[in-house]
């Protein structure tokens, strides 16, 4: 990559976005590079979270759970359990752990090649 980090709080005060520093940072090839990167992990992301909601959702139904008493159970905010049920939560391994720990769920992370 090829950078020009020498920039003090004056130099960054010149900048009207980030898109505009990005293009003063990075090349256009680095740029596309960048951003090809983060859509692919947002999409593993994103089937990440839906599977966590998916499971979670049919554990509540299979053990008629109603959204308060699971939420006692876990030890979690109305809104903390509401992102992860809808899948717009980026939750932690220590949050993935202990759901599964109160819950009794396996959660496995399979870590290998794709193909």
């Amino acid at each position: 990559m090829t950078t020009k980090m020498n920039f003090n709080k004056k130099d960054y005060e010149k900048f009207q976005s980030l898109d505009e520093l990005e293009k003063e940072i990075f090349s256009k090839d680095e740029i596309k590079d960048i951003h090809t990167r983060a859509l692919k992990r947002s999409k593993t992301r994103n089937e990440m979270t839906e599977a966590l909601s998916k499971a979670l959702i049919q554990y509540m139904a299979q053990n008629h759970l109603g959204f308060n008493e699971f939420k006692k159970q876990l030890h979690m905010s109305s809104a903390t359990l509401s992102k992860i049920l809808k899948g717009h939560s980026n939750v932690t391994l220590d949050t993935i752990a202990e759901i599964s720990e109160v819950t009794g769920l396996k959660i496995d992370l399979h870590i290998g090649s794709r193909f």
